[in-house]
């Protein structure tokens, strides 16, 4: 998610294996679920966020799996977060992801790419 210049980073409170690094909120599809319908229900669960547009970054390979990635531009930041899901949430300009990733702070290692790809996309002004 971009608000301004900063994208949203999360540590999942499942996350302790992986020394409790910055990834991209979202979650597993349900059975029967669409993608983004996965998307919105992630965000509403962890970040009791409500949004209908989304454009599709593309998809990323983790663990022997894809990994769909969506874009969503917001009108203001989230500060209010599920703390059963999330340990820590923060905005970061692509320049900080840039380097959470070379000092392997990245969860699954593709968020900074995911994030440089969504900084092109030219999105509406959010409502």
């Amino acid at each position: 998610m971009r608000w301004e210049d900063r994208y949203l980073l999360v540590v999942h409170s499942g996350g302790f294996r992986s020394g409790q690094k910055w990834g991209l909120p979202g979650g597993h599809v349900e059975h029967g679920e669409g993608g983004i319908e996965t998307v919105r229900r992630e965000l509403r669960e962890e970040l009791s966020v409500q949004l209908d547009e989304f454009e599709l970054i593309g998809d990323f390979y983790y663990k022997r799996h894809n990994h769909r990635i969506y874009g969503a531009h917001l009108a203001e930041p989230i500060a209010r977060f599920d703390r059963r899901e999330l340990l820590k949430i923060a905005w970061f300009p692509l320049d900080s992801v840039k380097q959470l990733a070379r000092d392997n702070n990245l969860h699954a290692g593709y968020e900074a790419d995911a994030i440089a790809q969504f900084s092109t996309i030219t999105l509406p002004p959010a409502q």
